[in-house]
C-alpha cells in the first residue's frame, strides 16, 4: 500500500473551490464591521472598554464571533449579527445595573486590592492575588521610580493591572488616602483623611512654607542696598 503525503494533508486546500467563496468572505467581513461600528456608537463608549474582567471576557468573544461567522460556511451571517448584538446588550445591561445597585456590582466585579502600602509589602494580599514581588517592582519600574521608596501605594485594579501610587513630595504617605477608600485590603494603621495629626502636620507644614518665604523676603529686602532720592 502506498502512502502518498502531500501539502493538503497538512494544510488543507490553499485556493477555495470557487471564488464566490471569496467574495462571500469579503461581503461578511464588510458587513459584520459597519454592523459592530454601529452597535459601538449606539450602546456607547463602555462597549470598547476594558474596565473589568467582563469587558475583557464581552471583547474576546465578540471577536471569536466575527472570524467565525466571516468564515464558517456553517454560520450564517443573521446569527452571527445576533450573536454581537446579544453580547452587546448584555454588556449594556450588567454595566447599567454596576451603576444602578452597589450589591450587583460587588457580585460580579472584583474590587481592587491593596499589595504594597509604604514600605510594606501586604504579601497575604499578593499570595491571594497570586502577585509575586517581581511583578510589583516591575510596576513600580515601569511607572518611572528608581526606588521603592518613592513608591507610596501599589494597587491591583479591577482589570488586572497595577497601579502605582507615588510618595507625596511633602513626605506625607496619608495624601493617598482618598484614592484608597474604595480599595479591599487596607491596612488598620491607614490615618483617616481627617485625622488631626494630619491636619497638624499639613498646617505646621505651610506655616514653615510661609516663615521661609517671609525670610527669603526680608533677607532679600535687607540686602539691597537703598538709593538715595533726588
Amino acid at each position: 500500500m502506498t502512502l502518498l503525503i502531500t501539502l493538503n494533508d497538512f494544510t488543507g486546500p490553499l485556493v477555495p473551490s470557487s471564488w464566490t467563496e471569496l467574495v462571500r468572505v469579503v461581503f461578511i467581513s464588510v458587513v459584520v464591521y459597519a454592523f459592530v461600528i454601529a452597535s459601538h456608537r449606539v450602546v456607547g463608549k463602555r462597549a470598547a472598554s476594558q474596565m473589568n474582567n467582563f469587558d475583557w471576557i464581552v471583547t474576546v468573544a465578540m471577536g471569536a464571533i466575527t472570524g467565525s461567522t466571516i468564515l464558517s460556511e456553517s454560520i450564517t451571517l443573521v446569527e452571527g449579527l445576533l450573536a454581537v448584538f446579544t453580547l452587546l446588550a448584555l454588556q449594556y445591561a450588567v454595566t447599567r445595573a454596576t451603576v444602578q445597585w452597589s450589591w450587583f456590582r460587588h457580585a460580579v466585579q472584583a474590587g481592587p486590592r491593596l499589595l504594597y502600602y509604604e514600605g510594606v509589602p501586604l504579601k497575604d494580599a499578593m499570595k491571594r492575588e497570586r502577585v509575586t514581588e517581581s511583578e510589583v517592582l516591575h510596576a513600580a519600574r515601569d511607572a518611572g521610580h528608581r526606588s521603592l521608596s518613592e513608591v507610596s501605594a501599589v494597587v491591583l485594579e479591577a482589570d488586572g493591572t497595577l497601579s502605582v501610587l507615588p510618595t507625596p513630595d511633602d513626605g506625607l504617605g496619608t495624601a493617598a488616602a482618598p484614592l484608597l477608600s474604595n480599595v479591599n485590603g487596607l491596612p488598620d494603621y491607614l490615618p483617616p483623611i481627617d485625622d488631626p495629626a494630619r491636619i497638624d502636620a499639613d498646617e505646621s507644614s505651610e506655616d514653615d512654607d510661609d516663615g521661609s518665604s517671609s525670610d527669603d523676603a526680608g533677607s532679600s529686602d535687607a540686602g539691597t542696598p537703598l538709593k538715595p532720592v533726588g
